[in-house]
């Protein structure tokens, strides 16, 4: 009975991971087997959204220890 009330969950996090994991070996296959490995590291370092994805959880982290040290985060 536990298990039938957790199914919806179970089904739900199975096809997350099958459509974060498939998708790889699915390129790898299909894709192209020889890539520049100069041009790819060139547009990641240059790629403004690289940035953006290693500065957003940092800000987040700042903001939270900002937050954290007003006493915001406590309960009463």
């Amino acid at each position: 009975m536990l298990v039938e009330s957790y199914f919806p969950v179970l089904l739900f996090i199975l096809i997350g991971i099958l459509v974060g994991v498939v998708p790889m070996p699915l390129g790898r296959a299909l894709g192209p087997h020889k890539p520049d490995a100069a041009t790819a590291v060139a547009a990641s370092i240059c790629s403004p959204s690289s940035w953006a994805v290693m500065a957003f959880p940092s800000m987040l982290a700042i903001g939270l220890a900002y937050e954290w040290q007003r006493g915001a985060l406590t309960w009463e």
